[in-house]
């Protein structure tokens, strides 16, 4: 799957999906990004549809608005024994787009470059408090 550069290839003024899966840690994360409505369907169709296939455990569930956009997102990180294609089917029929640099990495001296610094660079400021 090729990689995809966020600030090019997205419309971050339309609702869409952004997803990449971890199989080393066993983490998916997820970018909801649409209206509140949009982004509560496909956030509670999603996890519900998962839930049919295996556990699921929510690690990090925060909201924000997409820069220069009337639109908010969603960044969600659940852990979870269900395989990575079922998960795909269990995401929305809006645009998706797996992103594999949409994950936790070291760098430098065993620092992390968060998921959440992916997405304040891509999209906007992360709020303080949970969505769920």
């Amino acid at each position: 799957m090729k990689k995809i550069n966020p600030k090019k290839e997205i419309n971050r003024k339309k609702p869409h999906v952004v997803w990449n899966h971890e199989a080393d840690t066993g983490e998916y994360h997820f970018v909801f990004v649409g209206d509140r409505k949009q982004r509560k369907e496909d956030y509670t169709k999603m996890t519900g549809d998962i839930r049919k296939y295996g556990f699921i455990e929510i690690e990090r569930d925060m909201t924000g608005r997409v820069e220069n956009s009337p639109l908010k997102y969603i960044l969600l990180t659940i852990r979870s024994d269900v395989e990575e294609k079922i998960v795909e089917e269990c995401l929305t029929k809006r645009t998706k787009f797996r992103d594999r640099n949409l994950r936790e990495k070291k760098i430098g001296r065993g620092g992390l470059l968060s998921v959440d610094v992916y997405v304040e660079d891509n999209y906007g400021s992360i709020d303080i408090k949970r969505f769920s």
